[in-house]
């Protein structure tokens, strides 16, 4: 996994291994002040996430769906694919986190379940509410038998790795097949008032329900629609103008870091390091620093 913060500690607490899966409890350690990472897996993972406070807050995405989701994290499941990066934002974390994650076999995985490795962002956004009828119950009984184990406990992981992978298979056959996309296309007007809109605009949050009240549309008609349209997520397009226009104020040198953070938008500073560094490969301090020379 591939998580990017200075303010993240993580470590693996234990491991039980069967045929089916690897089950890990990790545990986090974080440093006051928001948190925003990423994480990528090679394998299939699902993830059973418990705080020491039962009131704070994750918002999750993934690269091809734009909206963020609002998860109360103690006791809420995520399933993430191989080779898809999810993105996670906490605004107040809690100093400490456990999670027990499931490392499945990909043969085994791909087999068992039938999904193809074609995510598309309708499965991707149905990944972070995953739900089931013994999905729940069986993560919760891998996180008391990781914490303790018994006897035959390679067994007994095996056994729920199997029905997990049925549990996960059916959630995912389940969901409505993705709606044709002829209807799906965005008029260049809309697309040119966005634009606009993202360049005059500033020291606001800009959130995917604000650009669809501006096309008078609802936010997953212009998250499809945009997607359709342009070959990028609305979100990339936003962070790509708000980056450029992070760039020329640093190259115009009158505003702090910290000023620009607040006028471009964005909730932090730290946000802002982390968003930009995200698109550049360096940090707003260091890009600031080479403009000058």
């Amino acid at each position: 996994m591939e998580t990017i913060s200075p303010n993240i500690r993580q470590q693996v607490v234990a491991q039980l291994t069967a045929p089916s899966m690897t089950v890990q409890l990790e545990e986090c350690s974080l440093e006051p002040g928001s948190v925003e990472f990423r994480t990528c897996y090679r394998q299939h993972v699902l993830t059973l996430v418990h705080s020491h406070s039962p009131h704070s807050k994750i918002w999750t995405r993934f690269d091809d769906s734009q909206d963020y989701v609002l998860h109360r994290n103690l006791g809420k499941l995520v399933f993430d694919p191989p080779d898809v990066q999810r993105h996670v934002y906490m605004p107040e974390p809690p100093a400490h986190q456990r999670s027990v994650s499931c490392y499945f076999d990909s043969a085994f995985f791909t087999q068992s379940t039938g999904l193809s490795s074609n995510w598309g962002p309708d499965s991707l956004s149905a990944c972070v509410r995953i739900d089931g009828p013994l999905m729940m119950d069986a993560m919760q009984q891998l996180s008391r038998e990781i914490s303790a184990p018994g006897f035959a406990s390679d067994i007994l992981v095996d056994s729920i790795g199997r029905l997990l992978t049925v549990e996960i298979a059916r959630y995912f056959h389940s969901l409505p097949p993705p709606r044709s996309s002829g209807y799906r296309r965005l008029p260049d007007l809309y697309i040119d008032r966005i634009h606009d809109y993202l360049n005059d605009i500033h020291g606001q949050k800009i959130t995917i329900g604000l650009l669809a009240k501006l096309c008078d549309l609802s936010a997953d008609h212009l998250r499809r629609a945009f997607r359709e349209s342009t070959g990028k997520s609305i979100g990339a397009y936003v962070e790509e103008i708000r980056i450029s226009k992070a760039k020329s104020l640093l190259d115009e040198h009158r505003m702090s870091i910290k000023q620009i953070a607040h006028y471009m938008g964005f909730a932090n500073t730290n946000s802002f390091y982390v968003a930009f560094r995200r698109a550049t490969g360096e940090t707003p301090k260091a890009y600031k620093l080479k403009s000058r020379n």
